[in-house]
């Protein structure tokens, strides 16, 4: 029977991470001695938005992860899709090619798109010659591609899934999203050589959908902490208080439920600002609503400097219907925000009700009202939130997500390592 394990000390940190114990191998052990093994390792990425214009959090673990590998010696090619108004992102060590994408965002509620020219490409990217496919996300068209290229070449692929469940959407955007994931998603995990989930909410959803479990591994996402950091000691709070939103303006994200709670708090007198931080379909269906009501909110759409706003805000919200592990939410504890979100997997991975945030039940307006009301009236209550949150994002690093994820990428090429991965780089 498995045990404790005497590294990590059963911390929730260990269990985010995958951790296993007793008879099979601890996942913490094995990533710190990731090695000089991907010195030559030839990794084909796959990634749709990969765009600095993206609020996406599988772009952005994308964005930090490759160029981490690259200068740990992999070669890595990054293939991306994305609508014309985006700009392909430019990764240092790495080869990004961008192919169209017609966005099906807004009539689909999910980040999701359509890509013809991607399958065109499968026979050149083929010369590339990689040990390894990685995708990321099941609803991506570049994941389905990189599917149906390891079917093509018998490449191993590694597939990251960054969703859990999606039950709480609302039609017909539930329907359709079950439909994909018990055909197009069953078809890519049964791919997969390893399948990597970014939290164990993440992982159970795979299992229900069909993955079989000696496949999956968990492997957290990271928070650049010398990036987000609190405000200085003794800058003064919002007057009046700020709230933020972070993330694409689509209904899993609940920006919609969010404005709703604001608009309570509005009509009940109490003072507080508001900002959305990014961009998506609703927002001008969410900014029409807020100019008829007079309400203190504004959207910023996709800013560069996240790392200074959000450090102003008093409170992070995260209304989302459904999450993977939140860049967000790690962003806003590593800057000293107190957090409020969505009792969801993913969200509460991260989250223990009143010790390091705050816990609202999905689709329930009033609820985060009165509990954002009870906050704003409690300066003392905020402030221990959100030091606890801080230490919670202490445990989290991109190195660490590199390094697992380098580890899981050479198991399923067939490659071994020795010591010093890092130290090389």
């Amino acid at each position: 029977m498995a045990g404790r394990c005497r590294s990590c000390n059963g911390s929730s940190l260990s269990r985010l991470r995958g951790h296993r114990t007793g008879a099979g191998s601890c996942l913490r052990t094995r990533y710190s001695v990731v090695t000089s093994g991907l010195h030559g390792l030839r990794v084909l990425a796959f990634c749709d938005y990969l765009s600095p214009d993206s609020s996406g959090g599988a772009e952005r673990v994308a964005m930090e992860v490759y160029p981490r590998l690259a200068r740990a010696g992999a070669t890595v090619k990054l293939v991306t899709t994305m609508p014309a108004s985006m700009r392909p992102a430019v990764l240092a060590g790495v080869e990004v090619e961008s192919a169209p994408l017609l966005d099906l965002s807004a009539a689909l509620r999910l980040q999701v798109g359509f890509s013809p020219a991607l399958f065109g490409r499968l026979r050149s990217l083929a010369r590339f010659r990689p040990d390894v496919l990685h995708a990321h996300t099941l609803f991506f068209q570049t994941s389905l591609a990189a599917a149906v290229l390891q079917l093509a070449t018998r490449t191993p692929l590694v597939t990251t899934v960054h969703v859990g469940s999606l039950e709480m959407m609302s039609e017909p955007g539930r329907t359709v999203s079950r439909a994909y994931e018990a055909t197009v998603g069953r078809f890519i995990l049964g791919r997969s050589a390893r399948i990597v989930a970014v939290s164990p909410s993440v992982r159970s959803n795979l299992l229900r959908v069909g993955a079989r479990s000696e496949r999956v591994s968990v492997v957290a996402n990271g928070v650049d902490l010398d990036r987000f950091h609190p405000r200085p000691l003794g800058a003064p709070p919002g007057n009046p208080p700020l709230i933020a939103f972070v993330g694409r303006l689509i209904e899993v994200k609940g920006p919609d439920v969010m404005l709703a709670a604001l608009l309570r708090l509005h009509a009940d007198g109490v003072p507080f600002r508001a900002v959305y931080f990014g961009d998506g379909p609703m927002r001008a269906r969410l900014e029409s609503t807020v100019r008829a009501a007079g309400a203190p909110v504004a959207f910023a759409g996709h800013v560069d400097d996240l790392e200074t706003q959000l450090p102003r805000a008093d409170i992070l919200l995260r209304p989302s219907l459904t999450e993977g592990m939140p860049l967000a939410v790690l962003e806003a504890m590593a800057s000293g925000v107190c957090v409020v979100a969505t009792d969801v997997g993913g969200n509460r991975d991260l989250v223990e009700h009143d010790r390091n945030g705050v816990l609202v039940p999905p689709r329930r307006p009033e609820v985060m009202a009165r509990e954002i009301a009870g906050l704003l009236s409690d300066p003392a209550r905020r402030a221990r939130l959100a030091a606890a949150g801080r230490q919670t994002a202490e445990r989290y690093s991109w190195d660490a997500t590199a390094q697992a994820t380098a580890a899981l990428l050479l198991e399923a090429a067939g490659r071994a390592g020795g010591a010093g991965l890092w130290e090389a780089a």
